[in-house]
């Protein structure tokens, strides 16, 4: 697991900036940050806090999960698959159930929380959180110079080079990322 202050050690020398005389601190922890919202970089996670009732149709989302890909519901000691289609979440956070739960018993739901900044960072995501991060810094440098606050030498061109190189390196890590193929 990578702490975001390790990332952003990695991040200095991905940025070619060691000594910070491009990047505050600042600057790419929230380059770290945005790039942790990223929608192909969350935890996977089972959540079993909720028991089903035959005659409950509506169960608030539990916090520890933003995402669910799946649902089954232990009756006994088996568990069953619950189709995709007999559920859906609203837009208030709920998981509702069209025709009731068909199974009273503990409901197992299967997706993902999203990370945020002060959480440690599975390894598998360091490399596409580096080059999420690096492409986000360059844009805060990018806005500097169109704002005028830019304090070094760099041009437009430099900057410009520098987000098309890391645009590129994201998809690259995107694709090495796994089980996260036709994810939202």
């Amino acid at each position: 697991m990578s702490t975001q202050t390790a990332l952003r050690t990695r991040l200095r020398i991905t940025l070619r900036d060691p000594n910070g005389d491009i990047f505050t601190d600042d600057e790419l922890n929230e380059a770290l940050a945005t790039a942790m919202t990223d929608s192909q970089i969350a935890n996977q996670v089972m959540d079993s806090s909720l028991t089903a009732s035959t005659s409950t149709q509506s169960y608030s989302l539990p916090s520890t999960v933003d995402v669910i890909r799946k649902i089954k519901i232990t009756y006994g000691s088996r568990d069953y698959d619950i189709d995709n289609d007999s559920w859906e979440l609203t837009e208030d956070g709920k998981i509702f159930f069209r025709n009731y739960p068909p199974l009273a018993g503990t409901m197992k739901l299967y997706g993902f929380k999203q990370y945020t900044s002060s959480d440690d960072i599975n390894d598998k995501y360091d490399n596409l959180v580096l080059a999420l991060g690096a492409y986000n810094a360059w844009e805060i440098l990018l806005n500097n110079y169109a704002t005028g606050i830019l304090m070094s030498d760099i041009t437009l061109a430099e900057i410009t080079q520098g987000m098309n190189r890391f645009d590129t390196k994201i998809s690259r890590e995107r694709s090495k990322v796994p089980g996260n193929k036709g994810r939202d």
